[in-house]
């Protein structure tokens, strides 16, 4: 748990340090992925994760796609 928090906290910390607020919405996908996911798993995390960037119109986490949906191919 104490990883978990103090990593979280070290992303935003540093965010706010370089004056970066603007992005931190951003974040909350990402974010949200990295504190449910160790409790709830994989899966639900992504879930969740998915939930939040719908919201925040950011980047949802790679490790947080849908196992449903086959893998993106970049040319």
């Amino acid at each position: 748990m104490t990883t978990v928090v103090g990593g979280i906290y070290g992303t935003l910390r540093h965010r706010v340090s370089q004056g970066r607020t603007a992005e931190l919405p951003q974040l909350l996908p990402v974010l949200t992925y990295a504190m449910t996911a160790p409790f709830l798993g994989p899966e639900a995390g992504g879930r969740v994760a998915r939930a939040a960037d719908a919201g925040a119109g950011g980047v949802t986490a790679p490790c947080a796609v849908d196992p449903a949906r086959p893998p993106r191919r970049d040319a």
